[in-house]
């Protein structure tokens, strides 16, 4: 397993490859990223997403929590790889493409979230990931309550914007 550090290198060094795309290739992840807000028109169909993606991980319990500035959203299915990072937070990207029975398997999902919000992170020790546009960065881990926290939780932190 690797440490914190070493998978905040291996993020630092996937946004590094994003950053440095060229031409068409970066072109296409800018059009995906925009296209996939527009793929449902319900705000919340994200919720469905991440009842999916916690059934296609194995999870035994998906549980949200709803707080002032955030939504927490965790399961305790398998746990985050660095092959998963790239793929959450980019559409049509998908580790799950040969897995006929998994219903993420068109890396379109998650992409949804987007209709909700531009920036949102994933927690699963030794990853913590912070996702906004075709950008990626590690990030320090948040304080999550019991029943969340600990390396069998995968969690999905949603930061809210204040209403004003």
């Amino acid at each position: 397993m690797p440490t914190r550090e070493e998978a905040a290198r291996a993020v630092r060094l996937l946004d590094q490859g994003l950053r440095s795309g060229r031409g068409v290739h970066r072109k296409m992840a800018e059009g995906a990223l925009h296209g996939a807000k527009t793929l449902s028109t319900d705000r919340l169909q994200i919720l469905s997403e991440f009842v999916q993606n916690s059934d296609d991980a194995g999870a035994g319990q998906l549980r949200i929590l709803l707080r002032s500035d955030d939504i927490l959203i965790a399961h305790d299915g398998v746990g985050l790889r660095l092959a998963d990072v790239l793929p959450l937070g980019m559409p049509w990207l998908s580790g799950k493409t040969a897995d006929a029975e998994a219903t993420g398997r068109f890396g379109i999902g998650l992409s949804t979230l987007r209709a909700l919000t531009t920036v949102w992170e994933v927690h699963c020790h030794p990853f913590h990931v912070r996702f906004s546009g075709t950008n990626l960065e590690p990030t320090a881990p948040p304080e999550l309550p019991d029943g969340i926290s600990g390396p069998e939780w995968t969690v999905f932190r949603i930061p809210l914007t204040p209403a004003h």
